[in-house]
């Protein structure tokens, strides 16, 4: 009886064993596997349309604006920007007259304020490698321009009723940078060189010191709208 028993115990291990090794068939997989029709997470950096106040800084003073944006592809963007601010002399300063208690520019003919439109293409540099919140970029465009000359021995608002107007054509190339921070707001920082010239002897801010060209150098900060 015993070596019957240890025989049973045997074959019990081999069928165990054998049923143990045998390879177990896959459920079929009922997930359904889909192509999106669009992309899940956009990496574009484009913006659809952007308003932006623009605060400017030159040779001339302080100038301010509004700014209007929008991208054509991730690293190409087109902008309109007009803005108004006065134009003048580098050496023009004014003066305290203690006998008339009045205080003025020596030689001072006209007072001089330029409207100037910049229409240009935005174009993002490293939009690969940088995060989209910081995007350095180079710019160019036309600037047509209005620019006004009053009368300096009048007073200021009643001077523009003796206004002179000019339209003049200009151009700009620029650096600068786009800061996103909040969905589609961002910030710019820009710094551009203008030139329009105003052709034949120029303009008179000061007498016998023609203005000939009224660009340079301008600052911009952008701020969301």
């Amino acid at each position: 009886m015993r070596q019957i028993a240890v025989l049973c115990s045997v074959v019990a291990v081999s069928l165990w064993a054998q049923i143990a090794g045998e390879t177990t068939s896959e459920l079929p997989d009922s997930l359904f596997v889909f192509d999106s029709p669009r992309p899940l997470v956009s990496s574009s950096r484009e913006l659809p349309a952007s308003w932006g106040i623009l605060l400017t800084f030159s040779e001339s003073g302080f100038g301010g604006g509004l700014s209007y944006q929008r991208g054509i592809r991730n690293d190409l963007a087109w902008s309109a920007e007009v803005t108004v601010s006065g134009a003048r002399n580098t050496n023009e300063f004014e003066v305290y007259d203690p006998y008339s208690g009045t205080v003025y520019v020596p030689g001072k003919v006209n007072r001089l304020f330029m409207v100037p439109l910049s229409l240009s293409v935005l174009y993002f540099l490293f939009t690969e490698s940088l995060e989209e919140t910081f995007a350095p970029l180079i710019s160019a465009g036309i600037v047509p321009t209005l620019i006004v000359a009053t009368p300096y021995a009048e007073e200021f608002f009643r001077a523009f009723q003796q206004a002179r107007l000019f339209g003049r054509m200009g151009a700009h190339l620029g650096i600068g940078v786009r800061i996103r921070y909040a969905g589609q707001s961002f910030l710019g920082v820009g710094l551009r060189y203008y030139t329009i010239p105003f052709g034949g002897s120029g303009l008179e801010s000061v007498r016998g010191s023609p203005i000939r060209d009224f660009g340079g150098i301008v600052l911009s900060l952008r701020l969301p709208l």
